[in-house]
């Protein structure tokens, strides 16, 4: 729902202020239309779909927010890696994305320590993120991380082997959108 929605974005107004400014667009709108046209019905049919434009710019933020996340989530990954491999511990691998990185990712990877900070296990904290961003990636890596957990395994290899699935993956993408065939559709 938009509450969900508006905690992805990091936008901490109620529901119901969506609500409101639905209200106040249309409301706006519609006076307007009124004084320019001097026609009550006119003047409320037309403005009925300014109503939705607080939700498309909802969708459209949080569209591009879940975009530049996924493009950071490799950059993370990698940065992770390399901070394992230096002997960083997990916690401070997680702070350094926290620290060193931009938003969204930085925000949501300081949600990330702070759960860990609380005793929250990495498969958890990791499977909340996914809730937070649900993608293909992040469901990957959640699984991923949580069956490292378990069985053991060199979490850095890890994050580097999801990184480099993900990179292939918006490489193939990528190739498959410039075929000529595609230009048609």
């Amino acid at each position: 729902g938009a509450s969900h929605e508006l905690e992805q974005m990091q936008v901490r107004l109620p529901p119901s202020v969506l609500l409101y400014l639905s209200m106040a667009c249309f409301l706006f709108t519609a006076g307007f239309l009124f004084l320019v046209f001097q026609a009550l019905w006119i003047s409320l049919v037309t403005a009925i779909p300014t109503m939705f434009l607080p939700r498309l710019l909802q969708v459209t933020v949080q569209k591009r927010r879940v975009h530049r996340f996924g493009l950071q989530l490799m950059d993370a990954l990698d940065n992770m890696s390399q901070a394992l491999k230096v002997g960083f511990s997990l916690q401070q691998a997680v702070e350094l994305v926290a620290r060193e990185m931009t938003p969204p990712i930085n925000q949501e990877f300081k949600v990330m320590r702070h759960e860990m900070q609380l005793g929250m296990a990495i498969d958890k904290a990791l499977e909340n993120l996914h809730r937070r961003f649900p993608s293909e990636d992040m469901l990957l890596l959640a699984s991923v991380g949580g069956v490292s957990k378990d069985v053991g395994g060199n979490l850095a290899e890890v994050f580097d082997n999801i990184s480099l699935t993900m990179r292939g993956r918006i490489h193939i993408e990528e190739k498959i959108r410039e075929l000529p065939w595609l230009e048609s559709f």
